[in-house]
């Protein structure tokens, strides 16, 4: 608690971290609320509380409360999904998106890192953020869209150029390589 007094741009704890602080069992984003304002309070500027399975809630330095459920997913590992959430709200904000953009691109990074064995790649993010679209009855924003389809473009044409591209027989340093067996 002590941190927030130097009024970060960020924290993002989880339900059950702030349930720990407060000396409380909260589960939901709608619980989790009261608490948000109060680390607000205390000097956070944007606070996000992440609720596993159920959604996550931003309370943005505007005093706003948005609240985004989360797509539904096989969940493989959760180790780094709160890291890549605050990447996906980092990276959405720099590029000037608004802070709902911003919480669902939260949680989709969030939410395809816990279904992935690692970090979650780009193709799985963009799937994760056109369900959370879908599931929220919102119209997905044209500049979203528009990058999204960019996105698998970019991805498939990178495929198909590996699936093309013969190995080659000359190394980097000009030396032409042994042929196999």
């Amino acid at each position: 608690m002590e941190s927030i007094k130097a009024h970060p741009f960020l924290i993002k704890p989880n339900n059950h971290e702030v349930g720990r602080i407060f000396h409380a069992n909260i589960e939901t984003p709608e619980e989790c609320m009261p608490y948000a304002h109060k680390l607000q309070d205390g000097g956070a500027r944007n606070v996000i509380v992440s609720c596993g399975g159920i959604g996550s809630l931003l309370l943005d330095e505007y005093g706003q409360e948005h609240i985004v459920p989360t797509a539904k997913v096989k969940l493989v590992n959760a180790t780094g999904a709160g890291d890549s959430m605050v990447a996906g709200f980092l990276a959405s904000t720099t590029r000037g998106f608004d802070y709902e953009t911003s919480l669902i691109y939260a949680g989709a990074c969030g939410t395809a890192t816990a279904a992935s064995k690692g970090i979650a790649k780009r193709a799985t993010i963009d799937r994760v953020v056109a369900a959370l679209y879908k599931k929220m009855g919102r119209k997905m924003p044209v500049s979203i869209s528009d990058q999204i389809t960019a996105n698998a473009a970019k991805q498939e044409a990178n495929d198909a150029s590996k699936r093309r591209a013969p190995p080659s027989r000359i190394s980097r340093t000009g030396v032409p390589r042994p042929q196999g067996r």
